[in-house]
């Protein structure tokens, strides 16, 4: 139904440590009596591949795709099903950055060609690699770079304060877990 799904991306070099901490997390909820058996965590990577449009006319070129006057592109920090020429079905999320408009579109691996040629054939839609998109995103997401550090990380106190990564009672969101 989608209601009660939530969806996560990992850009940084430890995406496997935090599906393993998830899923133990989900567990011990379990066996506690906690977290209903309905609860469960699926990883997507070989399902959906995911494409990022961003830039100040990446709503248009998105919302070129929406063929039935129902669909709608989602509201930023949301995520929704579209089908994209009527035919292409995508899952995309309005990522919320401050200065940057932004969609992460997840398209399977079976019609993804189709998609990314088809964005090409748009003149203001320009390929970038991993290197200039971890540069533009470092601008918005300052943690990120220090999230590619394959040692212990160490992330200042004003950017765990900015992003809600620390709680006003000054522990971290899931540190229960670990008590």
């Amino acid at each position: 139904s989608g209601g009660n799904e939530y969806f996560y991306l990992d850009v940084s070099n430890h995406g496997g440590l935090l599906s393993s901490w998830i899923a133990k997390y989900l567990f011990e909820k379990k066996q506690h009596g906690v977290s209903s058996e309905t609860v469960s965590l699926e990883d997507a990577d070989q399902l959906l591949v995911p494409l990022f449009l961003a830039g100040p006319r990446a709503h248009e070129v998105l919302s070129d795709y929406l063929n039935d006057a129902q669909s709608a592109l989602p509201p930023i920090g949301k995520l929704s099903f579209c089908l994209l020429d009527a035919r292409i079905a995508a899952l995309i999320g309005h990522v919320p950055l401050k200065d940057l408009d932004a969609y992460i579109v997840l398209v399977n691996p079976q019609q993804v060609q189709i998609l990314w040629r088809s964005l090409l054939s748009f003149p203001m839609v320009v390929p970038i690699g991993e290197a200039d998109l971890m540069q533009i995103l470092s601008h918005e997401l300052p943690w990120l770079p220090a999230s590619h550090n394959v040692d212990e990380t160490s992330i200042s106190q004003d950017i765990h304060n900015v992003h809600g990564f620390v709680r006003s009672s000054r522990d971290f969101i899931g540190g229960q877990a670990l008590q």
